[in-house]
């Protein structure tokens, strides 16, 4: 039996093994290696595209970032203009504080010395006290017009309704201030009175008349030396009985 050999297809087929074996036997240098002249083209391809993800991840990372710190700094700067309002209105409120409280000491007690307290007073002495109740039998303490309790001492409006308060010893008498509290009884208010200042030498008198002026604080000059002094009540504004929420000596 004869056999045929077609040489064309010998041929390309030995060709084919010697170019296999020729590829297998190839030697490569570092350069190459390192350069990554030997890396397969469907390898490549896959490395791009991985590479091109992975920055598009990183890519909207960063926008999400960017976002979410927009967010926190415009809430911050919200929260940090309600604040600062707050903090303002705060700070207003306690300045108005403490101007009124220094406003209401200037007034009330203008930086002088009170003699008229229970420290400096030896006695006190009233006309007749005014009695209330269901039965008629209670009474104002007469101490409460030395004592910043915003209570009063009661006294019977009558011709003879006086005052009168013994320090501890003889000083000297600047003024007396009388306090009425406008939120009360205002028809109980002492109207006019004297202030008699007695001592061994002198017997001196001086009349006042009380009106609605400062938060209901008045004060009267008297300007000598004493140690007693008489407040006679000659009228008020229309009660039955007069009020005395406090009673101010200012001197030294």
């Amino acid at each position: 039996m004869k056999i045929n050999f077609n040489n064309s297809s010998f041929k390309s087929a030995t060709k084919n093994e010697n170019n296999k074996t020729e590829a297998s036997n190839k030697s490569f240098t570092v350069d190459e290696l390192l350069n990554g002249d030997l890396m397969d083209p469907i390898t490549e391809d896959n490395s791009i595209s991985q590479g091109t993800n992975n920055s598009l991840l990183s890519l909207r990372i960063l926008n999400l970032l960017k976002l979410i710190l927009k967010s926190v700094s415009f809430s911050f700067k919200l929260l940090l203009r309600q604040f600062t309002v707050l903090n303002i209105l705060l700070i207003s409120i306690i300045c108005y504080l403490t101007m009124f409280k220094s406003s209401k000491n200037e007034i009330f007690y203008n930086l002088k010395q009170n003699l008229a307290s229970l420290n400096t007073v030896s006695r006190i002495e009233t006309s007749e006290p005014f009695r209330y109740g269901m039965w008629a039998k209670k009474t104002k303490s007469k101490e409460n017009m030395l004592l910043d309790n915003n209570d009063c001492a009661s006294l019977v409006m009558n011709n003879n309704t006086f005052i009168e308060i013994a320090l501890d010893e003889p000083k000297y008498l600047q003024s007396i201030a009388l306090y009425h509290c406008v939120s009360g009884n205002v028809k109980s208010a002492i109207k006019n009175f004297t202030v008699t200042v007695l001592d061994k030498s002198i017997n001196k008198e001086r009349k006042f008349c009380f009106q609605f002026k400062n938060n209901g604080f008045q004060e009267f000059d008297l300007g000598c030396y004493a140690e007693n002094i008489r407040v006679n009540i000659l009228n008020n504004y229309g009660e039955e009985y007069v009020s005395i929420y406090r009673v101010y000596i200012y001197g030294s």
